[in-house]
């Protein structure tokens, strides 16, 4: 994956109205097919954990980590871990659904428009996650 300024995402964690929100950010379409591809291997079982930081391209305002995992059985509470001090979260989902993130991306990275789209909210999550493609600076 060439790594270049308009692949770059970024990332952060902060205190929004839906509670603790993890922003992934670009403006970039070819970014926005970088992360669709991780979630259609893990969905595959190609992969079965990912450190999203280490994705090239990636900078992180706050966060140390972001492990996205496939699990057997989608989580019916905390999809969205923090751990430690808050700066590292765990995000899993089952091969379902991370099919569901497929899903989601293709309405953000088919349109040119900027835009964003919400991830998870399952009972108990210590975060949120939103992509947001176009809407920054």
């Amino acid at each position: 994956m060439p790594s270049s300024d308009n692949q770059t995402l970024h990332i952060a964690c902060y205190n929004g109205f839906d509670g603790l929100t993890i922003r992934i950010d670009t403006a970039s379409h070819a970014a926005l097919a970088i992360i669709q591809q991780v979630f259609r291997d893990l969905a595959e079982g190609k992969i079965t954990e990912i450190e999203f930081l280490n994705l090239e391209g990636v900078t992180s305002e706050n966060i140390q980590s972001l492990k996205l995992q496939l699990v057997e059985k989608d989580p019916s509470y905390k999809a969205i871990q923090k751990m430690n001090d808050g700066s590292e979260f765990y995000w899993s989902r089952s091969k379902d659904g991370w099919e569901d993130c497929v899903w989601l991306m293709d309405g953000l990275s088919s349109d040119s428009a900027s835009g964003h789209q919400y991830f998870d909210q399952t009972l108990g999550d210590d975060a949120v996650v939103v992509i947001a493609h176009g809407e920054s600076g």
